[in-house]
């Protein structure tokens, strides 16, 4: 958050939870966020421009069309207006112009193509248009255009394809589709515009390719080959514009304790720090 901070809010430990903490890295300290109006898991969370927190969606006994903020000021949660599907495993991407799109996801029966925008000004919703394919546990990033690139992901099969939200006309379009059928993958812009997809879940299992997609000419290239196949890993743009992938579930469903790099500049992928480890890795895996 704007101040520093980082917010937990909701998730699973063998019942649904609706605590939130917050992190301080100042202190290495947590404090208590006060409780969600609904206990809920499998939701996103939206940083607002006014440094609120957006939670909407998710599990709860049933896929959730409810949504809540939070407001860091006096340490509460508040109940917004309701989504008009409810929806599970979803995506949420801020815009330019301060609204959240929330893209697909799980409605309980089937995925759903179904696509919704948030307005914190005026706290409602509007329709935003249908995907050409409905989809779960996809990703979805805001291009430097101001357009919104959603990819891959699961609808009883593993999905390649990907497309384009333009918000000026609230329509979708296909764009080129990726090498590899993929879901529970990262997704991340990079400085030069590009986005990175890495890993994720595939018919066979965890996937140790990449691939990144350059809006300009509508094509995908390859990023080379991860030090370990995983899935279900977080990705985070550093400062010097590397992008460290950690964690995550790899083959034969083991729980990664592994992080690694990869440097755009080169097109390359090495080790980085072992989760928990205090000592460095050098080793590099260099793209040709």
């Amino acid at each position: 958050m704007p101040n520093g901070l980082v917010i937990i809010a909701g998730g699973w430990n063998g019942t649904n939870l609706n605590s939130a903490e917050l992190y301080n890295p100042s202190t290495n300290t947590w404090a208590a966020a006060g409780q969600l109006q609904s206990a809920r898991y499998s939701h996103t969370a939206t940083l607002l421009p006014d440094g609120g927190v957006l939670v909407a969606g998710g599990y709860n006994s049933t896929s959730l069309n409810s949504a809540e903020v939070y407001d860091p000021n006096t340490n509460t949660w508040t109940a917004l207006a309701s989504l008009a599907q409810g929806r599970e495993i979803h995506t949420a991407a801020m815009l330019a112009n301060g609204q959240v799109l929330f893209v697909g996801g799980w409605t309980g029966t089937s995925a759903t193509n179904g696509a919704e925008l948030f307005d914190p000004n005026t706290n409602d919703w509007q329709d935003a248009g249908a995907l050409n394919t409905a989809r779960d546990l996809a990703k979805t990033s805001l291009l430097k255009n101001g357009k919104v690139l959603s990819v891959g992901g699961y609808n009883g099969i593993y999905l390649n394809n990907a497309e384009l939200f333009d918000p000026a006309l609230n329509t979708w379009s296909p764009v080129a589709a990726m090498a590899a059928a993929r879901s529970n993958h990262t997704l991340t812009l990079l400085p030069n515009g590009k986005l990175l997809a890495a890993g994720g879940k595939g018919a066979a299992g965890s996937l140790g390719s990449a691939e990144l997609f350059d809006p300009a000419t509508n094509t995908w290239s390859s990023a080379g080959t991860l030090l370990t196949a995983r899935s279900d890993h977080t990705a985070t743009l550093l400062q010097n514009g590397k992008v460290m992938l950690a964690g995550g579930w790899g083959s034969g469903n083991t729980v990664l304790a592994s992080a690694e790099l990869y440097d755009p500049a080169s097109n390359s992928w090495f080790f980085g720090r072992r989760v928990g480890d205090s000592k460095r890795g050098s080793c590099r895996h260099t793209v040709k």
